[in-house]
């Protein structure tokens, strides 16, 4: 019988190809030496809640490699890997830092295990250098960009991604503290142009590098591809469905409403406090109410209205974390301010604490209400800040017996973390998480207030 082929020219769906696995070693040339023969595993690590990239190689040495090649960390490491073959346009090629080698362990027939670690070069020098800057009535987004191009990392415009504009202007002194130190500083800040709230993110992605973006402006992207969990003794698949299929998953989180109400994700409070003007103004986050105004991904949210034995739902329960901040919000528009400083020079732009922290605190929690682990077959394309589709199974009783899929559950997620897994065995696994802020069948609200507790 004819082995199974795709239309891509690949015999399996977990084949892969690594066309280079290059270590530079610390010599006048920086000669390298291939590691093919000697890996066993390769991990890359995706992110979307952290700067940059990492990952591991797993090696199986007979030759004495690290005293025979000089190794001590300060090495670089080449990577080219792709799903079809050599000629394949959709190949991933990166350059990493080597910054540790790992425990060493003896095994059998004189060879030794050990793992080297390695990061995005930008992760290296951001430790190594700092920035002390002012940005006067700059857009975050701006002072981002200066800060990956010109003023600390001196990155290369191939390796920017998407950076979006945010609105607002700030002045910022930029105090002595690493780059990406001060990039996830100002994330916190940072609105977006088009959406409400504050759910800035900065992360690098294997496909298009470092990337500023709202949440909310991720939600609206198309999706990237869809995959279906089926076991294989139930429904046997093709080989094309076999490229979409998830092997393996399990929820990390459907539900943790005390976790919510700790983190502020349904409701919150800040107490801006203006030491000019003295006065103070008190900003409430309302989940029931942002849900309505903002982007999500499956139409449904994911808190009711339920109410408690005191008469409020969780999104009026404000108390829940309360926030006291400085703020100016006021100054520019009071009279005495206005008719002494025409110009206004010497009053600083409303740095809108009213609107960042309240919603921030919701935003990032709200993000993660759904988390489920799975892992699909290697995908080059695959990468965080992605937006699929994941056909869960339902294991509720079908008269018909056939498969279906979970009615909360199933539907758009954003991919929030990727482990590329690459073993000597010539299989390509990608481990990946989804979350989503939402879910597609909306929950039963009670009609009325329960009267359970008080039986």
């Amino acid at each position: 019988m004819a082995t199974q082929q795709s239309s891509d020219g690949i015999y399996a769906s977990l084949q892969y190809r690594i066309i280079s696995l290059d270590l530079y070693l610390n010599n006048q040339n920086y000669k390298p030496v291939s590691l093919i023969p000697y890996y066993m595993e390769v991990g890359i690590f995706e992110n979307m809640f952290e700067s940059s990239i990492s990952g591991y190689v797993y090696v199986l040495d007979t030759l004495g490699t690290i005293e025979n090649l000089n190794l001590s960390g300060f090495n670089y490491l080449k990577i080219i890997f792709t799903k079809y073959g050599e000629n394949d346009t959709d190949k991933i090629i990166k350059t990493f830092r080597v910054y540790k080698i790992g425990e060493r362990t003896s095994a059998t027939n004189h060879r030794e295990g050990y793992s080297l670690y390695f990061c995005s070069e930008e992760h290296m020098i951001s430790e190594q250098i700092k920035i002390v800057k002012s940005y006067p009535n700059t857009p975050i987004s701006d002072v981002i960009k200066s800060i990956l191009t010109t003023d600390g990392l001196k990155v290369d415009s191939s390796k920017l991604g998407t950076i979006e504009q945010t609105t607002g202007q700030y002045s910022f002194i930029v105090p002595n503290i690493k780059p990406f130190e001060a990039i996830n500083w100002l994330s916190n800040y940072a609105r977006p142009m088009k959406y409400p709230g504050a759910d800035m993110v900065f992360y690098e992605s294997l496909k298009s590098g470092f990337n500023f973006r709202s949440i909310q402006s991720i939600y609206n992207d198309n999706i990237y591809n869809s995959y279906g969990y089926s076991p294989q003794n139930l429904t046997p698949l093709t080989f094309e469905n076999k490229l979409n299929s998830i092997l393996a998953y399990k929820y990390i989180q459907i539900s943790d409403v005390m976790q919510g109400i700790s983190d502020g994700m349904y409701a919150n409070k800040l107490i801006s406090i203006d030491p000019l003007l003295r006065s103070s103004n008190t900003s409430v986050f309302n989940y029931n109410k942002y849900f309505s105004s903002s982007d999500n991904l499956n139409g449904n949210p994911v808190a009711i209205e339920m109410n408690n034995r005191l008469g409020k739902s969780v999104s009026q329960s404000s108390d829940a974390v309360v926030k006291v901040l400085v703020g100016n919000s006021m100054e520019r528009s009071f009279p005495a301010i206005q008719s002494d400083l025409p110009s206004l020079n010497s009053t600083a732009p409303n740095i809108s604490v009213e609107t960042f922290v309240p919603y921030r605190t919701a935003q990032i929690p709200l993000a993660h209400s759904v988390r489920v682990q799975f892992t699909i077959p290697g995908d080059v394309g695959f990468s965080v800040g992605s937006i699929i589709y994941l056909n869960l199974p339902s294991f509720r009783y079908s008269d018909d017996k056939t498969p279906s899929t979970d009615q909360y559950f199933t539907g758009k997620y954003m991919v929030s973390a990727v482990k590329h897994q690459f073993s000597s065995k010539g299989e390509y696994y990608c481990i990946a998480e989804g979350i989503t802020d939402s879910v597609s069948k909306s929950y039963i609200a009670p009609s009325t207030n329960p009267n359970i507790i008080n039986k």
